[in-house]
């Protein structure tokens, strides 16, 4: 990486609440809603997919969820959402948003690779023959297709609750047709790089599955639940009535976690993508303070910019992706590095010597289980991390990395000298780590490893035994 690469970026310029609402009230909103609980053949059948997909389209048509309007929601459930029509509606009813328009895509099905061609992977739709799944299903690479040739509009949301194994018996059920989400979630990812901005947020991560249970909400996906509820107002942190992209991923994320018991990782997949972006507009919103008002600017060295309607500083076509495809099937973003957050309102004030910008990215520290001192260190340089990174630091045993799983030969599960992880459009969050270590912790040696990956979450230290 060259010199010019490794700079830190110099923050954006700030919007106010009062232009995110504008922006967002101004434009049409478009979307489609697929849920499938009924499958031509049984044994696929869910319990809450569809009333997953009937309770966003209902959320949406509120005036908290945008007062969508109904002739602009094409909503596909059970027997509608066969192949012939979902395709239909990805080929033409996305041709009608313009490009200023907002547009929301959400899926809650059975996904599967095809174990002939692994490179081949499809949604279940309701008609979907078991024996013939390459000729009835539909090819993801539609979405794909869509994104990239037949939709317009510059403002896009993808949301994926997508493993769902549809238990047999009691208990939580899980959703996934099939128990290898991996090559569905790597394709996800791919569909979240089709256009510059476009952010996948999905249910868990590879290998994961996807909880669906009465006990959410009288019965709902775990992810579609929280994502539901944030919507309507719980996933307002600061409390100014607008859930942004940001905080609505943070309140999931924490959540299903939670719920879970740490069994379902929701993730958020993209290149560029803008955090302050309006989700949802709430009644009690008040407009009439910025976000950033003029002791945060002080304290930040940034400056109040007015900017151009629907340029979100995205790279190239700058455009802003927020896809909520809430499909049923699952995302491969596992051994992923660190989340740039740019745009995110900070509303802790860290250190004078830490890098501002940093704050908000999250951080998991990987130790050595079977080692107390390995673990001693980890909650040391968790406790030391903390109050730098809005206490968004997890300690996990490396026996549970990507790369323990999937036998990843480079890098090394326990390597021989601490490392810090990262993917490569995330190396401003990792030089901010790597600096602080340094300086905090000098007795303590860590060197920086690009993995290679495309987009990312988290910034990951492996500990040496």
């Amino acid at each position: 990486m060259s010199d010019q690469q490794s700079t830190s970026r110099r923050a954006e310029p700030i919007i106010s609440e009062l232009e995110l609402y504008t922006e967002y009230r101004s434009c049409d909103r478009w979307a489609i809603i697929v849920g499938i609980s009924r499958y031509d053949y049984q044994g696929w059948n869910l319990r809450y997919a569809d009333r997953d997909a009937e309770d966003l389209y209902n959320l949406l048509l509120t005036a908290s969820g945008g007062n969508f309007k109904k002739e602009f929601i094409r909503k596909l459930t059970n027997e509608e959402a066969t192949t012939g029509n979902i395709t239909q509606a990805l080929r033409a009813f996305l041709k009608k948003p313009a490009r200023e328009d907002l547009v929301v895509i959400y899926f809650a099905c059975h996904g599967t690779p095809d174990f002939d061609r692994p490179g081949n992977v499809y949604l279940l739709t309701h008609d979907t023959d078991p024996n013939d799944i390459a000729g009835t299903a539909l090819p993801m690479r539609e979405i794909d297709l869509s994104l990239k040739e037949n939709l317009l509009a510059e403002k896009v949301i993808v949301l994926a609750d997508t493993c769902h194994s549809a238990a047999i018996g009691g208990g939580i059920g899980r959703r996934s047709a099939i128990d290898d989400s991996k090559l569905i979630n790597s394709y996800l990812q791919k569909v979240s790089q089709a256009r510059g901005g476009i952010a996948l947020l999905t249910s868990a991560e590879t290998n994961e599955v996807s909880f669906e249970d009465a006990k959410w909400g009288g019965g709902h996906g775990v992810f579609t639940h929280y994502l539901l509820e944030g919507m309507r107002g719980a996933a307002d942190l600061d409390g100014n009535g607008i859930v942004t992209v940001g905080e609505l991923f943070e309140y999931v994320r924490d959540n299903v976690k939670r719920e879970t018991e740490h069994r379902q990782h929701p993730l958020i997949g993209a290149n560029v993508y803008d955090r302050s972006m309006p989700v949802s507009i709430l009644p009690n919103a008040d407009l009439s303070n910025t976000l950033r008002d003029e002791q945060v600017q002080q304290n930040y060295g940034v400056s109040k910019q007015k900017r151009q309607p629907l340029n979100f500083r995205l790279q190239k076509r700058q455009l802003i992706g927020l896809v909520l495809v809430c499909f049923v099937v699952g995302i491969s973003m596992a051994y992923i590095a660190i989340i740039s957050n740019h745009n995110q309102i900070i509303n802790q004030h860290p250190p004078d010597t830490f890098q501002k910008s940093c704050v908000d990215y999250e951080i998991r520290i990987y130790f050595a289980k079977d080692r107390v001192n390995s673990k001693n260190r980890a909650n040391k340089i968790k406790e030391l991390l903390d109050d730098y990174f809005n206490n968004k630091v997890y300690l996990l045993p490396q026996e549970d990395s990507f790369f323990q799983k999937y036998r990843f030969p480079n890098p090394e599960v326990n390597p021989p000298a601490n490392e810090i992880r990262y993917t490569r459009i995330n190396e401003e969050g990792a030089k901010c780590l790597e600096n602080l270590l340094k300086d905090k912790l000098p007795s303590e040696q860590f060197k920086s490893l690009d993995i290679g990956s495309a987009s990312g979450k988290y910034v990951s230290i492996f500990l040496t035994p």
